[in-house]
């Protein structure tokens, strides 16, 4: 029997009290396992994944992604609910044995002992998934406890998927009522009054337009729908929906919304002109896409979003190997209905064919799929892709920008060494420009790899402006630029190009974070704390906003709200070198040195940013250790070195004469 080890998330189900059900009504107990295996067969093929096997009344399954893994059993436990069928699941994933049809190994165990712990109608996740899907939207988890388990040498964290809230909410309202008609009227009148009152004596609220300001010309490509019979072409679905929106960003006179943004509406039950207003465009491509063998039909449809009416739509039946030619139609058509003026030079660029062979591009598009996912077994997924797919092509330019736009992540994120993957990120970005200069990704990946890695500031701000003229829609190369002008001190500009990345990705909460962190470096603190603030009135569970607000609340000697921040986050069990700086900087050392001392336990067995370590130092004025660490970063150029010039958490470190030595080896622009 073959075996191969593999990186994958394994899920176990069962039916809670099956075999006692049998016991009292077989025929009962056979209708519930087999609607079960129905829920089960749809939903894990819908989420990609592989059901194994189906062991008595539980099943074993497996996925390439954790967060594949837990939105299937959430909607599994929806369903299964809905249909009066009690299920405990657990999910755990690590490197598997693949033996034949089975999936083997200690992993596989965890996996079944959080399921015969979950409680009934919950999913159980391990530490090691959650850590994947902690910050995908629509997923929040609580930890419960380390909990050991049978034939397991090591504690496992165990955390509970929250996906019973709707439930919970109607088990809360009473059932009956005899003044419940009575009490909604006088509520309804009440609202009115109040309503008349506020429109009588307070200024008229501006209209939507007048508000904020919606563009003309502007659209969002909202996710193609896949009616495909095999229902596994989404990723093939999502490429023909990003290649019009790629095309589309091209036009200099039309805003076009970035996909961040558009992908949230992918399952909305919300009214087309809700989502424009929220988008805040003028116009909606809405599409459906069909794939079967050497075919492929998309309908199209385009939405004047204001007066919520279609004012144009089309049905494109062609053979697959055409389908550039679809997105290159269906780009243009748009162009002309909104009527914008697409240039000779752009209009070329939307007509020409990345790649002749078919399975190139479909292996590419795979790489995109798994790209958009950002984690970091996701990002493995993107690089094999990428190499299949220039192993089939290997002039295929697009190829080599995802690859390219994959290592920038890597070393964006933290997940690899900078001195591993920016070079290969570079290398990347080059080939692909040689094979074709008009592929503004290509360009904005090279410029990020010149300034977090060369610190080629001037190479690196022509870099990002080449890649802006060729997309002036490219919200990631906006906010690209805006980091570098932040590094080099140039706020005022910094700020208009990542107020261009937010408008043009309105729900991205990271550009709109970021958007804020310059007012922060700025020094500009209250307006920093304002936009920080907004953010957590529309995610109040975004973690990472909520660390940026404790940061600028201690620099603006607002230490009581700081700690109050800090102490949410420390709620929910997170540990953050930026709470132990905030500790040390109003005075609370033990606090802060608890959490020193938990990253530099880390650091002796795995890799730890060392700015975790030296921001604490530098806030408990323990300069000879800042600076031992400091060197460490720099050795690695990490992150935070960029920001020697801006960040203020550098500032007790700023009076020292060793700093000026750092700041001399960046090579800052005057």
């Amino acid at each position: 029997m073959p075996e191969s080890r593999r990186h994958i998330a394994v899920m176990f189900t069962d039916i809670v009290g099956y075999t006692a059900l049998m016991g009292s009504d077989e025929d009962k107990a056979f209708d519930m396992l087999k609607r079960n295996h129905t829920i089960h067969a749809t939903l894990i093929r819908k989420y990609n994944g592989k059901l194994i096997k189906e062991i008595g009344d539980g099943t074993l399954a497996s996925f390439p992604l954790a967060s594949d893994a837990v939105r299937c059993a959430m909607d599994i436990q929806i369903e299964a609910k809905s249909q009066n069928i009690p299920l405990k699941i657990g999910i755990h994933q690590g490197e598997m044995v693949m033996a034949g049809g089975d999936v083997l190994g200690d992993g596989v165990n965890v996996a079944s002992r959080l399921q015969e712990s979950a409680e009934e109608g919950c999913v159980s996740i391990s530490g090691a998934v959650y850590r994947d899907v902690k910050n995908k939207a629509g997923i929040t988890a609580e930890y419960l406890e380390d909990k050991t388990f049978k034939n397991v040498d090591e504690p496992v964290k165990v955390y509970k998927v929250h996906c019973e809230e709707k439930e919970e909410v109607q088990e809360a309202l009473p059932e009956k009522s005899s003044n419940k008609r009575y009490y909604y009227i006088i509520a309804g009148l009440a609202v009115v009054i109040v309503g008349i009152l506020i429109w009588q004596f307070l200024p008229t609220k501006k209209t939507v337009t007048e508000e904020t300001n919606i563009v003309d010309k502007s659209i969002a490509v909202l996710p193609f729908k896949d009616l495909s019979a095999e229902m596994n072409n989404q990723y093939f679905c999502d490429g023909v929906m990003e290649g019009i929106l790629n095309n589309l960003s091209k036009i200099k006179d039309l805003r076009v919304v970035g996909r961040t943004s558009s992908e949230k509406y992918r399952e909305t039950s919300l009214l087309i002109p809700k989502i424009a207003e929220e988008l805040n465009v003028s116009y909606l491509l809405e599409a459906s896409v069909f794939k079967s063998d050497d075919r492929i039909r998309v309908t199209a449809q385009l939405i004047n979003a204001r007066k919520d009416e279609h004012i144009w739509s089309e049905q494109y039946d062609r053979e697959l190997k055409d389908v550039f030619d679809v997105m290159s139609d269906i780009s243009q058509e748009v162009a002309s209905e909104v009527k914008v003026v697409v240039s000779s030079e752009v209009k070329e660029r939307i007509n020409s064919k990345p790649t002749k062979n078919l399975e190139a591009y479909n292996l590419y598009l795979q790489g995109r799929y798994f790209w958009n996912q950002r984690s970091s077994d996701a990002l493995d997924k993107s690089i094999e892709f990428f190499n299949q797919a220039l192993e089939v092509d290997p002039n295929y330019a697009l190829a080599y920008s995802g690859m390219a736009a994959t290592y920038v992540q890597y070393a964006w994120t933290g997940y690899a060494p900078r001195r591993v993957v920016v070079p290969k990120a570079k290398k990347a970005a080059m080939k692909a420009i040689e094979l074709d200069s008009t592929l503004g990704e290509a360009h904005a990946e090279l410029a990020f790899a010149r300034f977090i890695y060369d610190l080629d500031w001037s190479g690196s701000e022509m870099g990002f402006k080449r890649a802006l003229e060729l997309n002036p829609n490219y919200a990631y190369a906006h906010w690209g630029y805006a980091w570098l002008l932040t590094y080099i001190g140039r706020f005022e500009e910094a700020i208009q190009e990542a107020k261009i990345s937010h408008e043009l990705d309105p729900l991205d909460v990271n550009l709109w974070s970021n958007y804020g962190r310059i007012y922060y470096y700025a020094r500009n603190y209250d307006r920093a704390i304002e936009v920080y603030r907004k953010i957590l009135r529309v995610y109040p569970d975004n973690t990472y906003t909520r660390i940026l607000l404790a940061l600028a609340l201690v620099h603006n000697d607002n230490h009581q709200e700081a700690i109050k921040e800090c102490q949410k986050l420390e709620s929910k069990k997170l540990i953050r070198y930026e709470i132990g700086y905030v500790y040390g900087i109003v005075g609370e050392n033990e606090k802060a040195e608890e959490i020193l001392d938990y990253f530099l336990e880390r650091s002796k067995y795995e890799f730890v940013h060392y700015a975790n370590i030296f921001f604490i130092y530098a806030a408990l004025n323990n300069n000879d250790e800042a600076f031992k660490w400091l060197e460490r970063t720099y050795d690695e150029l990490e992150a935070y070195i960029g920001l020697l010039k801006v960040e203020p958490m550098f500032d007790n470190l700023r009076s020292d004469s060793r700093f000026d030595k750092f700041i001399d080896r960046m090579n800052f622009p005057d």
